[in-house]
């Protein structure tokens, strides 16, 4: 998640949206994960008070010696990160709040604690805290991800059917059938997350069991819940450079449900908001698909053919009776990913 101080990372913390301005330090030396986050320039994140509300969401107590305090759980592999190198970040912001931060050592499972004297510096510490937090989480490795399972047959078929004649034409070129999504692993994807403990994985579900009654909602509004899959796009600028094609996801119900359920992950600091409303799509091809895993790799395909062609092939329509929570890089007996959870419509 590189960090532009022209443009500075937007982050969300309980449902607002804040800018995150990184010193040149930051800048410079951000790509390491986990515990090696120490010295990746997160210590150097700077915030601007003014940016936040007097009033959070927070439980915060008063104790008997009349100082202010709060706990909060954080994922043990973050705890460097909020350390700093040398303690630079946590000491900094104890300066800067008046407050105290005690922390976990790493492989102790515990609560991180803020006690101040007053309530404000309490909360400026929690801010701060969680800024940097959410700016760790989203730099790791995408451990699961909701989705819609699409497993109509008659956009299975047609699926099929586009990617032979792919491979079969003569005009495009530089693609392989094992860039071609797994036909038991068409999904439809509203976002990805890195859940690093079992806290997270429950904080998760609960968060998405609860989304049921926005998807009763919609759908008392609405009616049945359908989608159409039409045409085929690109998420880059180069058309003749593309690493993923994706189907285009029709359905005004199930994008205010996508919008909905990614707002409560966003709000609680589980996911990061891409765009101002959830990008419905359906992964078709995949560079990265044929290495395995979804390797990192820098292979392109040259896509014009292919959009030009295929703007607005009819995959087919579906009715939505799930959504899952499912687990990156696994499958199940039925050939789909394994949820997690799963909301049974």
């Amino acid at each position: 998640m590189a960090m532009d101080v022209i443009a500075p990372q937007l982050l969300w913390i309980q449902g607002r949206c804040y800018r995150v301005n990184p010193s040149v330090e930051s800048a410079a030396n951000n790509d390491k994960t986990g515990s090696e986050f120490v010295g990746s320039g997160f210590e150097s994140l700077t915030i601007d008070d003014d940016d936040f509300d007097n009033e959070e969401c927070y439980e915060i107590e008063q104790a008997s010696n009349n100082q202010f305090r709060t706990a909060f759980h954080v994922p043990s592999v973050l705890y460097g990160v909020l350390v700093g190198a040398k303690g630079s970040t946590k000491k900094r912001i104890q300066f800067e709040t008046k407050s105290t931060i005690k922390i976990p050592k790493q492989g102790v499972d515990g609560l991180v604690e803020i006690v101040g004297a007053t309530k404000q510096s309490v909360i400026s510490a929690r801010r701060r805290l969680e800024l940097i937090i959410i700016a760790a989480r989203h730099k790791q490795d995408k451990t699961h991800f909701l989705c819609v399972p699409v497993v109509g047959q008659n956009i299975r078929e047609k699926f099929v059917q586009f990617k032979n004649q792919i491979l079969l034409s003569q005009t495009i070129i530089g693609i392989d059938e094992s860039m071609f999504q797994n036909i038991n692993k068409l999904h439809i994807t509203f976002g990805t997350l890195s859940l690093m403990d079992n806290e997270d994985r429950i904080l998760a579900t609960e968060l998405f069991q609860e989304s049921r009654e926005i998807i009763e909602k919609i759908r008392l509004n609405s009616g049945e819940l359908t989608m159409q899959i039409k045409g085929v796009e690109i998420m880059n600028d180069d058309p003749s450079a593309i690493n993923v094609l994706y189907g285009k996801v029709e359905s005004p119900q199930l994008q205010a449900i996508a919008d909905e359920v990614v707002d409560r992950f966003v709000a609680r600091g589980l996911m990061q908001r891409q765009y101002d409303r959830v990008k419905l799509h359906v992964t078709l091809i995949n560079t990265r698909f044929g290495n395995g895993a979804e390797a990192e790799n820098d292979k392109t395909f040259d896509g014009r053919a292919v959009l030009a062609k295929y703007a607005d092939f009819e995959f087919g329509t579906q009715n939505i009776s799930e959504i899952h929570l499912s687990m990156r890089y696994t499958t199940s007996t039925d050939g789909f990913y394994e949820a997690s959870s799963r909301l049974k419509l």
